[in-house]
C-alpha cells in the first residue's frame, strides 16, 4: 500500500479515491498540520489558483506546493485555532468539487501597518508595553476596531473568532491534487 492510500483509508474513506485525497487534505493537512501529508497529497507541480493570503508569505495569484506547505506551518502556529470540516464533496476522477467549513480563533494582540516599500506587515504595540511582537492573523483588528468586535461577541479577549468558508474543484492527476480554483471567505 503507498502513502496516499494510507492517507486515504486513514481517513475512513468509504467512497472514490478523489473524495479519499479532499477527506485526507482537510483531516491530514489542514486539521492535523501534517506537513509530510502534504507532499502525498500534492503533485509537485500543483497550482492554486485562488489562494487565501498567509501573514508572512508572498502574496501571488498563483500559489504552488509550497504555499500549502506553509499553511499548514500557520494552521499549526500558537496564534491559530481552527477546526475544519468537509461538508460535501463530489465529482469524477479527474476533479472534485468540494465544500469547507471551518471555525476557531486567531490572536490579535497587536494591530498591523502595512510596509508600503516591502508590502509586509509591521507589528506596532498598541498595549502600550513597548514592545512589538509580529501576530500572524488573517485580519487585522486596528485599536477603532476593537470596541466593535467586542460589543459584537467577535472578540474574545485577544483572539478573533474566525468562519472559513470555502467552495472549489480539486483537478487530479495521477492520484494526486494538481490544482485548485475556488472562493475562501473568511468572516
Amino acid at each position: 500500500m503507498n502513502d496516499r492510500s494510507r492517507l486515504v483509508e486513514q481517513a475512513g474513506v468509504q467512497t472514490s479515491e478523489s473524495q479519499g485525497l479532499v477527506e485526507a487534505f482537510v483531516d491530514r493537512v489542514l486539521n492535523l498540520h501534517d506537513t509530510a501529508a502534504v507532499a502525498v497529497l500534492f503533485h509537485p507541480t500543483f497550482k492554486d489558483h485562488d489562494p487565501i493570503d498567509i501573514p508572512g508569505y508572498a502574496r501571488k495569484r498563483v500559489q504552488d506546493v509550497e504555499y500549502i506547505k506553509n499553511l499548514c506551518a500557520f494552521l499549526s502556529s500558537e496564534y491559530v485555532d481552527i477546526s475544519f470540516t468537509l461538508e460535501e464533496a463530489f465529482g469524477q476522477p479527474d476533479r472534485i468539487a468540494y465544500q469547507l467549513f471551518g471555525e476557531g480563533t486567531i490572536a490579535t494582540d497587536v494591530a498591523f501597518e502595512s510596509s508600503a516599500e516591502t508590502n509586509e506587515s509591521v507589528a506596532i504595540d498598541i498595549t502600550g508595553s513597548g514592545t512589538s511582537r509580529r501576530t500572524p492573523t488573517f485580519i487585522r483588528v486596528l485599536p477603532n476596531q476593537r470596541t466593535t468586535l467586542m460589543e459584537t461577541g467577535r472578540l474574545i479577549g485577544d483572539r478573533l473568532h474566525v468562519e472559513y468558508h470555502s467552495v472549489g474543484i480539486f483537478r487530479i492527476g495521477n492520484g494526486q491534487f494538481t490544482q485548485r480554483r475556488g472562493q475562501i471567505i473568511v468572516k
